[in-house]
């Protein structure tokens, strides 16, 4: 359903290193870097941009640049990746935990989503709530 998502962090080389490792597991590699941003997954369905909170200081080049004057609290968000096997979701939370993640929920089945929902949550340095899910049955 998306093609792109914008994600605000505070700073950029940080997450930059955490994202690479752990979207990583699932096959998810970095296409390409700007001086301020850095993009996973570039060419597939919900790339992931990640640039600093004060937004894109290009802005009249590029117009998914977000404005520098759009300066305030950060708001936290919720995203789900898709694994292909349970292995990748344990694999998520392993490397998560590593770089320093906090953990929410640690891999399990999440029945009440559906029988065969098998998920992990946890926090990025940012506090944005990471889930790596695979709906596949074992």
């Amino acid at each position: 359903m998306l093609d792109h998502v914008y994600l605000p962090v505070t700073d950029v080389s940080r997450s930059r290193v955490f994202y690479r490792e752990v979207l990583g597991t699932l096959g998810i590699e970095e296409g390409f870097a700007r001086e301020d941003s850095v993009v996973f997954g570039m060419g597939s369905p919900g790339a992931l941009w990640i640039y600093p909170v004060t937004g894109r200081h290009d802005v009249e080049d590029d117009t998914c640049g977000m404005s520098p004057s759009i300066i305030g609290s950060m708001p936290t968000l919720h995203l789900a990746f898709r694994a292909a096997e349970r292995a990748q979701v344990r694999e998520f939370f392993a490397v998560a935990e590593s770089a320093g993640a906090e953990t929410i929920e640690e891999p399990r089945l999440f029945t009440t989503y559906h029988p065969t929902y098998f998920a992990t949550f946890v926090r990025d340095p940012d506090g944005h709530n990471l889930e790596a899910v695979c709906n596949s049955p074992s």
